[in-house]
């Protein structure tokens, strides 16, 4: 696990069994998400991790994929459909990127991508239009006992835009959070000169007060999430929730 003081990668802690030796297998079972086939969240979080933080892989970009109006989906067509909705997604995810990066699945109906050499824009582009292009084609508008199905896309590179993971998810989210606004169905890349800084996009995020953007949380995870900004950020005083 990555620890961060202040926003920036301090070190990694782990642990290892008094009888570890004794047992020691190199091929970890990795952690599979079962709806999906793709990687559970702590997995592929801990590979992103380790790839920007430790390994500090050059050239590649984290977007953050959200299935648009999901709630709806399931509201009005039923979670068994639902359920085959993220499915279906899941598969074209990993079609699409292959083994030119790795695809979890990080909530209900979303998913993280780590994108290899793709640190001009320009390389990840292609491949965010071929994603977003390749779901409305399966579930194309006005088709009777079927819903439209579209996906909303933020992303953003390291090292170019960011130090460190956090930064990376930080900027990346702010970007699918920009897709959203703008109307879904898009992908937005994050930019310096159009977004600001990491600073400035922090301070834009706590102003629009996010802790529930993400769709139909339960009361339980919001609490999670006031406990972890009031206990864990300094600059997040209790006063803005």
């Amino acid at each position: 696990a990555g620890i961060y003081e202040n926003g920036v990668y301090n070190m990694s802690v782990g642990y290892i069994h008094e009888y570890m030796e004794r047992t020691y297998n190199d091929t970890r079972k990795i952690e599979i998400d079962s709806l999906t086939g793709l990687l559970a969240k702590a997995e592929i979080t801990n590979m992103v991790i380790r790839t920007v933080d430790l390994e500090k892989r050059q050239n590649v970009t984290l977007a953050i994929v959200d299935i648009d109006h999901f709630k709806k989906v399931n509201d009005e067509f039923g979670h068994m459909t639902g359920d085959n909705i993220i499915r279906q997604v899941a598969a074209i995810l990993a079609d699409e990127v292959g083994d030119n990066g790795l695809v979890g699945r990080i909530g209900g109906d979303e998913f993280m991508i780590l994108f290899y050499d793709a640190f001009d824009m320009e390389a990840a582009r292609p491949r965010l239009r071929s994603i977003k292009n390749t779901v409305c084609g399966v579930f194309p508008p006005d088709v009777p006992g079927q819903p439209t199905v579209t996906l909303s896309i933020g992303c953003a590179a390291f090292p170019k835009d960011a130090s460190n993971y956090e930064e990376l998810f930080t900027l990346a989210d702010f970007a699918l959070y920009r897709a959203k606004e703008k109307g879904r169905n898009r992908y937005i890349i994050y930019s310096r000169e159009l977004h600001g800084d990491i600073t400035a996009v922090k301070n834009a995020t706590i102003s629009k007060t996010r802790i529930n953007n993400r769709g139909d949380m339960s009361k339980a995870d919001i609490l999670c999430v006031i406990m972890d900004k009031v206990v864990c950020r300094e600059d997040y005083p209790v006063e803005r929730l």
